[in-house]
């Protein structure tokens, strides 16, 4: 099995990127239009992509044995990969943003946007791997009601860190729609549609739907908890456990619960106004009167611009859908009598699928990025 890199052969990664081009393009922010940002941009996606292919060999040995292994193992791989990508990611990112930044006197709102998305990954990715780790001492036993909230904490607080990242991204990015537009749909649009015009429309529909997915997520967690407590009733009829000890301890984990809840969907949320707008980037940036071959070769392989972030966001949900379920079995289960669980069956099946979806297409992407 191949080592992954040292943090020495990383640093002269950094610094071999960084004497390619001073002025680079960023990792998950906004990309630079000119052609030496996009020059260094595909330098830094070898270098990550070759970074991704060493990780990924070092965490799975044999990909014949990938097939033998179960849902829970793939789930586990999957989220310490997505987690290194994500450290390895900022590494790169912010040594070529700070050599950026050094030339200029003062920093502009996007650069401040840029770098906020820098230490989003690294937040990330040390929350993936604080939480592979939580995972990796229960795995044939309940979470207690003490690692429940860790782990919901956890969640939370870093798709809450996502979601503020995708969306001031989205924002930044709105905002400099104009500039994008070719000579047709600036005649159409642009005339009387100012910047600040669409910034506030952005902002309406990050409010409005941020209490969308406040109300649903709200309702769809009560008709969960509803439809798990009717089936256990059925199951089995000890009530003597339920006393007011357990009650308040499984309503603490309730409340620290449906946060993560709640920002996982909001971030699957931000993804989807992520595609939105780069589909509008898309959309007006081609001159449909120019039939030029390669400005047309460019546009085709500039769909997956805004398709990356709109199968992101399914995936999201998915593994929302799946994770709630999950987390209903293990709160309202008694740890101290039903200490001993089988999870490759059931609930668990959807979640560990949903997380190895969701997290390897998140660490291919960002060694693509």
């Amino acid at each position: 099995m191949s080592k992954p890199p040292g943090l020495l052969t990383i640093i002269l990664l950094i610094y071999s990127l960084c004497l390619i081009d001073f002025i680079s393009a960023f990792g998950g922010g906004i990309q630079s239009s000119t052609k030496n940002a996009k020059s260094s941009s595909s330098n830094i996606s070898r270098g990550r992509e070759w970074i991704g292919m060493k990780l990924a060999s070092s965490i799975s040995s044999n990909k014949n044995q990938e097939d033998e292994e179960n849902l829970e193992t793939k789930a586990q791989n999957s989220i310490q990969y997505c987690s290194k990508i994500c450290i390895i990611s900022f590494l790169v990112d912010i040594s070529i943003q700070l050599s950026k930044l050094h030339k200029l006197h003062s920093l502009t709102s996007t650069d401040y946007v840029n770098l906020f998305d820098k230490f989003s990954l690294l937040i990330f990715g040390s929350g993936l791997y604080r939480i592979s780790k939580l995972y990796n001492t229960n795995i044939d036993k309940r979470f207690t009601h003490e690692l429940l909230i860790k782990a919901f904490r956890t969640k939370s607080f870093i798709y809450g860190i996502i979601t503020a990242d995708i969306t001031l991204v989205s924002l930044s990015l709105a905002a400099t729609l104009p500039s994008y537009s070719s000579d047709m749909f600036h005649d159409l649009f642009f005339k009387y549609i100012t910047s600040q015009h669409i910034s506030f429309a952005i902002i309406g529909c990050i409010i409005s739907g941020g209490i969308l997915i406040q109300h649903n997520c709200r309702k769809s967690a009560d008709r969960e908890i509803d439809a798990y407590s009717y089936r256990r009733e059925h199951i089995n009829n000890r009530h003597s456990q339920s006393d007011r000890e357990i009650r308040l301890s499984r309503q603490r984990v309730r409340q620290v619960g449906f946060r993560a809840y709640r920002n996982m969907a909001l971030c699957s949320g931000s993804f989807f106004l992520s595609s939105i707008v780069k589909f509008i980037k898309w959309l007006i940036s081609f001159d449909y009167h120019n039939n030029d071959k390669s400005m047309i070769a460019n546009q085709v392989f500039g769909v997956s611009s805004f398709l990356t972030p709109f199968i992101m966001s399914i995936l999201m949900y998915k593994l929302m859908v799946s994770w709630v379920k999950a987390a209903i079995s293990e709160v309202f289960h008694d740890s101290n009598l039903d200490t001993v669980v089988d999870r490759r069956s059931g609930v668990y099946n959807d979640l560990f699928l949903a997380q190895y979806d969701l997290y390897h297409e998140a660490g291919h992407n960002l060694t693509k990025a």
